[in-house]
């Protein structure tokens, strides 16, 4: 199934992690209006609960918040990936500081939106952006192994011609 197959025929997975309940029920709504039926959301409101979530469910993409009850800051996205390294993760805070925004970008986000600046549709196309980068992400590792693999025989090849 290709990538567009994919982001047409299956809806989204968001594990949206966010303390504040009001919050959280205006951007499933954000979402929902913006492109209905196309998202499934689950929401937990602390990383623990998060990080136990991750171990016995699957998701497309984590929503996450940088300031939660037990975590706060880039800690959280550095336990979140450390958890599922291959799950995009689109961080959403209410710190609009570009210096945190860059190390986030760094440290593995995909993306960096600041509450109250992304409306509904920016936000479904920053998920779904992630999810095609991530997706094209793990096609380019496969096939620069497949292409290093290749080179390494062609090497092998021409010793023995030699």
């Amino acid at each position: 199934m290709t990538t567009k197959e994919t982001m047409t025929t299956e809806a989204i997975k968001v594990l949206l992690v966010e303390d504040s309940v009001a919050e959280a029920r205006l951007l499933y709504e954000g979402l929902t209006e913006a492109l209905p039926a196309d998202f499934q959301m689950a929401h937990v409101r602390q990383l623990s609960e998060a990080l136990e979530w991750l171990w016995a469910e699957r998701c497309d993409v984590i929503l996450l918040d940088l300031g939660l009850p037990d975590s706060h800051g880039l800690a959280t996205l550095t336990l979140t990936r450390a958890q599922v390294p291959k799950v995009p993760i689109v961080v959403l805070t209410g710190f609009d500081d570009e210096a945190v925004a860059v190390q986030a970008l760094e440290q593995g986000a995909q993306d960096y939106l600041v509450k109250g600046q992304a409306d509904g549709k920016l936000l479904a196309r920053s998920l779904r952006h992630a999810v095609v980068r991530r997706q094209l992400e793990e096609a380019l590792v496969q096939q620069l192994a497949v292409t290093s693999a290749r080179a390494e025989e062609l090497q092998r090849s021409r010793q023995r011609l030699i």
